[in-house]
């Protein structure tokens, strides 16, 4: 594209060039109004095409770094709300039409407002930045995690059914609880509790938001329980225990 840009304004100055020559000097200077109205192109050309190529990169890097910035939570690194429900909407709609599985987990941090008020908030900020590690860690390429609010993460699991997901949700579990992480040279134990659902929790008619009321419904299951484990919603008989 900026190729053709190039040669456009290469053109145009060529052509104004050369009707100064041909109109304000005189009918002799003709030819070398057309020798100018070609040199100077080539000459300029590589200067312009630098230049463009230049504003074109910043442009794309900006436009990455925006993009960034819109889709990314800056402090765990998951995808803002916004862009989780973007594309995990869409999957979900694809799958209900295919016939596949998925599962929705939502993961909660036990007590994180007590970690805040005893350790600070930059220790709760370091918290949110290891567990958005973990997340990350064991994310697969068909897994979309994202940063539900607060202390909060959702995650969208493509090609899972309720089992899966429950083995999925314990290693994720029990990774977290094995997090080193130091404040005031004191370990702050860090422990979350998960609920989730499968698609095949809700009828065929459902929305994708009736699939995340399910997965909070086990969450808030597991919190009221004892905190610190995975409650499925499957008539919500699978949990474990920490």
């Amino acid at each position: 594209m900026y190729t053709i840009l190039v040669t456009v304004i290469s053109v145009f100055i060529s052509v104004v060039i050369t009707t100064f020559f041909y109109y304000y000097i005189n009918n002799n200077s003709i030819w070398l109004a057309i020798s100018i109205s070609v040199f100077v192109p080539i000459l300029i050309a590589p200067w312009i095409t630098w230049k463009m190529t230049k504003l074109i990169i910043k442009y794309h890097s900006l436009q990455n770094l925006m993009s960034s910035l819109a889709n990314e939570d800056f402090l765990t690194g998951a995808s803002t709300r916004r862009y989780f429900f973007e594309r995990a909407e869409t999957e979900f709609e694809n799958i209900r039409i295919t016939g596949e599985y998925c599962s929705i987990l939502l993961l909660d941090v036990d007590r994180f407002k007590e970690i805040n008020d005893q350790y600070g908030h930059v220790c709760g900020d370091n918290v949110l930045r290891a567990v958005g590690g973990v997340l990350k860690e064991i994310q697969r390429p068909a897994d979309i995690v994202g940063r539900y609010g607060g202390e909060e993460f959702i995650l969208f699991l493509s090609n899972t059914g309720i089992d899966s997901a429950f083995l999925y949700a314990e290693d994720l579990r029990c990774k977290i609880n094995r997090l080193d992480i130091v404040s005031n040279n004191k370990k702050v134990i860090v422990t979350v509790s998960i609920g989730l659902a499968d698609i095949g929790s809700v009828p065929n008619t459902a929305s994708f938001e009736s699939l995340i009321n399910l997965a909070d419904k086990a969450l808030y299951k597991a919190k009221a329980s004892g905190r610190d484990k995975t409650v499925a919603y499957e008539n919500q008989h699978k949990s474990s225990n920490a």
